[in-house]
């Protein structure tokens, strides 16, 4: 197993300065105290002291403290000591929580694809352009 890659200092800052919502910071201090973990130990963890919860509410957090790097994905897994399975573990990093890029609209994502379409369309022989055009028209009908 690796070195861990934590730091006090982004805790503590991600702690008393409330960068985390509840359901985040309580999966991201599980993981520094106790880490690496998989996602269902840190499930298993909570629903012991709150049998109500649901897995969905810990489980999607592990992607969005991932996207905004303050916990990554080690490499390695553990066998799922109930389920059998291997699962990931999660560790958290040294870094404090970052905005993640904005996810483009399906307009906006047509619109570049519409773009990308006008940009072959200047490199094609004329042979082909009649069929680029059919293909730009029905991606604008979307």
């Amino acid at each position: 197993m690796s070195t861990r890659d934590t730091s006090i200092e982004a805790y503590h800052a991600i702690r008393d300065n409330g960068l985390l919502s509840k359901r985040r910071f309580q999966v991201y201090d599980e993981l520094y105290h106790n880490g690496p973990l998989t996602a269902n130990e840190v499930v298993r963890k909570y629903q012991r002291t709150n049998p109500n919860i649901k897995d969905a509410s810990i489980n999607g957090r592990f992607s969005e403290l991932e996207r905004i790097g303050v916990i990554r994905d080690t490499g390695e897994v553990r066998v799922d000591e109930i389920s059998g399975h291997n699962c990931i573990l999660w560790d958290v990093t040294s870094n404090l929580p970052v905005k993640p890029e904005k996810k483009k609209t399906f307009k906006e994502r047509k619109e570049d694809l519409l773009a990308d379409v006008v940009k072959l369309g200047e490199r094609l022989p004329m042979t082909y352009k009649g069929d680029l055009r059919k293909i730009y028209h029905k991606l604008n009908e979307l």
